[in-house]
């Protein structure tokens, strides 16, 4: 079969040039609305069928001038005709010798209809650049109706300026059915989307978007973007294909297999060669006829449900210099008209329906089959990752609302763990639950331990919760303990902190606070929950004292032990300075009547009395960390004299004797 020629359908004119071609009506009667530069010819045919096999006349021909621009699209409702002009402004033809212009209409970028053709949709250009989408019911009288919904569609943010007057768009509807549902539910990516939904669909530029209705309120959503502009878009549900035409001659097609158990989306793009004139797209067959110059090309395409892939067929028609074209449900034919304004009809004929053949228990094994099965393992593999971390994120949301609700429970969480803190001469036993904190430098004299203790209920909570720090401050030292790098079957940890004869001689012993601290991120905010520990210690430190040999504490180079200092007070000797000597603290406590000896006194304030010390001993040395306090009792004034060049061993002994801390002078 080939294009026929219709030789008796002539335009009156013969400086008419056509621009596009669109149909309104059925077999009865057919118009045929033919625009050109400033002007539109309609054609009336009747039985349409029988007048193109019998080169028949059209049974009108008007000519209707347009005043100030020409017509660019026209869209049949279920009553009326309604024309879009390249000014912005619409236009109703009453009947097929008239058309007038609808006043209050301006800045229209494209049309269609919707629910129906009981209501026009329409873009807008509005002041400010804006594009707004309005759906409007009645376009019968001298003035545009009122919407019945708008859309503002005026979200694009970009660095450069976007000139809306410049940009090309389109817009057009899909009904969603039942056979349907499962494709856009995966092009859409909305599991939400219900059967029987009109999605209104549209583009600028090379942006595909939807507009997601919910109720009162709407969003608009991206659906796909291309490196180039969209020309039109069409959906066939004979073969589940949304197809777009691009303006490089580009078909893409996009479809999904009809099996359940099918989840991947094919895609693919048809060249269409190097130009298309015109275009019609046939959604009841999956066609695209098109005209690339010098033919005029019927392109099917569909998913094949053997290769699971796109597959495509065409024919082709030795017809050349058609510049526009419609096609015609009810008689299956294409109008076409050329540059030199002859009108021919091609049919249109159904290839077989590939996806309804029985599918082929053996196929070859191709590297498209295998590209099919790679695809399908990385959408398992993507699921399955996507169901992981989603557990994952609503276990760590429940893990920050129970922290978050414990905030007001900090006493009972102090109770969870116990904190002791012990001072050693000598180094403790180690064991695996040991850890030491620090960096030794010089003689270590003391050995800090903090031993915590974790209760049952917190071990429940650690396995659940996961991540909680233990934060111990040293003086201006921190440390992080993570409990979960810890065995949960141990109870308790030790902490063991070495103190250095010059860090004890200087500052003492160090002052330590315990915390749990967990962190809450959410969003940009990072929150902080600190549980203070309260640290148990015992102040006896009687057994940490040592009682040494008498000696004088104002000696040369007193508690200067290394040979840098040795060498230093031999110059200062060979100079003849000021030897320099460190400078002693006194402090005498009042003793009252019931002690009457040193040896009384240490007795009672706790001290391990050796048999060196008597009623008659009069002075001793106690030391700890390499510093040294002396003690010697007054008879004359019955007192306590402490002496020592180290305020942090002074403060122990002061400590020791607290009971007699109101009677110091």
């Amino acid at each position: 079969m080939s294009a026929k020629l219709v030789t008796n359908w002539r335009f009156p004119s013969g400086s008419f040039y056509p621009c596009s071609l669109y149909s309104v009506g059925n077999e009865d009667k057919t118009v045929f609305i033919v625009p050109g530069f400033c002007e539109v010819y309609t054609l009336v045919v009747k039985n349409l069928t029988d007048n193109v096999r019998s080169c028949g006349s059209p049974h009108n021909v008007t000519n209707i001038k347009l005043a100030d621009a020409s017509l660019v699209q026209v869209v049949a409702l279920v009553d009326h005709t309604v024309g879009l002009k390249e000014s912005g402004e619409l236009v109703v033809f009453p009947s097929s010798r008239e058309c007038r212009t609808l006043e209050g209409t301006s800045g229209v970028r494209a049309i269609c209809a919707v629910e129906g053709g009981t209501k026009l949709a329409l873009m807008r250009l509005l002041e400010e650049d804006r594009l707004q989408l309005e759906v409007v019911a009645d376009v019968s009288g001298p003035r545009i109706g009122s919407s019945t919904r708008t859309f503002d569609l005026s979200w694009e943010k970009s660095g450069f300026p976007i000139s809306r007057k410049q940009q090309s768009c389109t817009i057009g509807t899909v009904l969603v059915r039942a056979e349907s549902l499962k494709f856009f539910q995966r092009l859409l990516n909305c599991k939400d989307l219900a059967e029987g939904t009109e999605l209104i669909l549209f583009t600028l530029d090379n942006g595909l978007y939807w507009i997601k209705l919910d109720g009162e309120s709407y969003e608009v959503v991206a659906v796909k973007l291309f490196p180039v502009k969209i020309r039109d878009f069409n959906y066939a549900s004979c073969t589940s294909c949304f197809s777009t035409l691009l303006d490089n001659n580009v078909l893409n097609v996009c479809s999904i297999s009809v099996e359940p158990e099918n989840l991947l989306m094919q895609e693919s793009n048809i060249c269409l060669g190097h130009c298309v004139e015109a275009h019609e797209f046939v959604s009841e067959l999956g066609l695209l006829v098109y005209s690339n110059g010098s033919q005029l090309v019927q392109l099917k395409y569909y998913f094949s449900e053997l290769s699971k892939t796109i597959e495509k067929e065409s024919k082709e028609f030795s017809l050349a210099g058609v510049v526009a074209l419609t096609y015609l449900e009810h008689a299956k034919l294409v109008i076409s008209i050329t540059e030199n304004r002859l009108i021919y009809s091609t049919p249109i004929t159904s290839t077989n329906d590939r996806t309804n053949l029985q599918k082929n228990d053996y196929f070859e094994l191709t590297d498209e089959v295998l590209s099919q099965a790679k695809q399908m393992t990385c959408l398992l593999t993507n699921e399955a990752e996507l169901n992981r971390k989603t557990v994952q994120q609503v276990c760590e949301e429940k893990t920050k609302i129970d922290i978050l609700s414990s905030v007001s429970n900090q006493s009972y969480f102090k109770n969870f763990v116990n904190a002791h803190l012990r001072f050693h001469r000598e180094m403790p036993t180690f064991s695996s639950d040991v850890l030491l904190l620090g960096e030794v430098s010089g003689d270590i004299r003391l050995m800090t331990e903090v031993q915590l203790t974790f209760k049952n209920d917190f071990q429940r909570i650690l396995n659940l919760q996961k991540q909680w720090t233990i934060v111990v401050a040293i003086d201006a030292k921190v440390h992080h303990i993570q409990l979960d790098a810890f065995n949960s079957d141990y109870n308790s940890i030790r902490l063991l902190y070495p103190l250095s004869e010059q860090y004890f001689i200087q500052k003492g012993l160090p002052t330590i606070i315990v915390s749990l601290v967990r962190l809450v991120h959410h969003a940009r905010d990072c929150l902080s929950l600190q549980i203070p520990i309260k640290l148990q210690s015992n102040d006896d430190f009687a057994d940490l004292l040592e009682f040494g040999r008498a000696q004088p504490l104002n000696k040369l180079a007193a508690g200067r032990k290394d040979l840098h200092d040795t060498i230093r007070s031999l110059i200062n000797l060979n100079e003849r300075r000021p030897l320099q000597t460190t400078a002693s603290i006194e402090y005498r406590l009042k003793m009252p009547p019931s002690v009457r000896s040193l040896a009384t006194f240490l007795t009672r304030v706790g001290f391990a009395v050796p048999e060196t010390v008597n009623e008659s001993t009069v002075q001793v040395y106690l030391s700890l960390g390499g510093a040294e306090v002396e003690v010697r009792w007054d008879a004359t004034g019955s007192e306590i004299c402490l002496k020592s060049c180290s305020p942090a061993i002074l403060k122990l002994v002061k400590r020791q004797a607290s009971e007699f801390s109101r009677r110091m002078v």
